[in-house]
């Protein structure tokens, strides 16, 4: 099986920290909706892996 998309879903305790921490390592926000309340969403790499 060859998978096309691959997401990663991560828990946190502060999703602020956790928004700066992969802005400061230059990930691409997924999106113009990718930070939100509840949840911050990055792609990275090639193939846009998509960590959340």
């Amino acid at each position: 099986m060859n998978p096309k998309e691959i997401w990663s879903n991560l828990a946190v305790s502060d999703l602020n920290r956790t928004t700066n921490f992969y802005t400061e390592l230059g990930f691409k926000p997924n999106g113009k909706n990718s930070v939100t309340n509840e949840l911050t969403s990055f792609l990275i790499g090639e193939d846009n892996f998509v960590k959340m």
